[in-house]
């Protein structure tokens, strides 16, 4: 039997830790981690000025849950079906530098529906461009498996920066740098900056008016929102460096990296891998198995 012959790949690998955002460096816009008393498990927030723009799955859907919280018991639960979204507008008096910070939770990651967004969220105005609205600075977790930072405003309907695979059962901290000044933005996942300069398409006019969270084109597929934070943008914090590492990237080859929680690929080649991690390594956190690897 012929043997394949993997090739030696030097990369870079960056270690994602929970350091999220530091708060004291940009003064809080809004709020919100669904733990209100005004709000009622099982019934969408309205009382804390949330709107439902569409409804997805349908209203019953779109509610106050328990299933799954980073802070306390509660979090926004959002399903869409295959071609129509679910959209949670808040409307908020934004400046032109604004940070917004916001966790994601997806229960699975199942086949595309009419848009290959299965969560997205953005700086957001309902009233210009499509009757969908037009985001600013968005991010979405799509079904090829990774996220996504919109590099147009519009993710279904142009371009976007592919950012890092994502597993489902996991919490993501996302940061979104949004410079409506130079129209641009930067994303950072669990506290490591992903992506810069991100273009604002010049022919998406307007400003923003407010955010979006939304769950996107599948069946039997929701996503969970908590800790939905808004400020004056924030001083960007030192990325470490990234350590090169030698890796062997084949099918069933194993990766160890030492105090791992989080990685992904720096991307200056345009190689990804997909790993997983495994139960038999010490700890299992720690050690994850190639799964597949290419070129974008």
């Amino acid at each position: 039997m012929r043997k394949k012959i993997f090739e030696i790949l030097f990369l870079s690998l960056l270690v994602l830790g929970f350091n999220g955002i530091r708060q004291a460096n940009g003064q809080t816009i809004f709020n919100d981690d669904f733990e209100s008393p005004l709000y009622q498990q099982w019934t969408f927030p309205t009382a804390g000025g949330w709107q439902l723009l569409f409804n997805g799955s349908g209203n019953i859907d779109q509610h106050i849950d328990i299933s799954h919280a980073v802070s306390d018991l509660q979090s926004l639960r959002l399903e869409g079906n295959s071609c129509w979204s679910a959209f949670a507008y808040h409307p908020i008096t934004l400046p032109t530098k604004v940070t917004l910070q916001v966790n994601v939770y997806l229960d699975s990651n199942v086949s595309c529906g009419c848009g290959p967004t299965l969560a997205e969220f953005a700086f957001f105005n309902p009233s210009i461009g499509s009757a969908w609205g037009t985001g600013f600075g968005g991010v979405s977790f799509n079904c090829d498996g990774f996220i996504h930072g919109g590099d147009d405003g519009d993710i279904n309907n142009g371009g976007s920066v592919k950012l890092m695979h994502y597993l489902p059962n996991n919490w993501y901290t996302i940061r979104i740098d949004l410079d409506m000044d130079n129209r641009v933005s930067s994303v950072y996942v669990n506290g490591a900056l992903l992506s810069s300069g991100i273009k604002i398409n010049p022919s998406v006019s307007g400003a923003p008016t407010g955010v979006v969270l939304c769950g996107g084109y599948s069946i039997n597929n929701a996503v969970w929102y908590d800790d939905v934070c808004v400020l004056e943008m924030l001083t960007p914090s030192p990325t470490p460096p990234p350590t090169p590492i030698a890796a062997t990237l084949s099918a069933g080859g194993f990766l160890h990296i030492p105090d791992l929680m989080y990685s992904t690929l720096i991307n200056t080649i345009n190689l990804w891998a997909d790993m997983q991690s495994v139960s038999h390594c010490n700890p299992p956190d720690i050690c994850f198995k190639v799964t597949s690897y290419g070129t974008n």
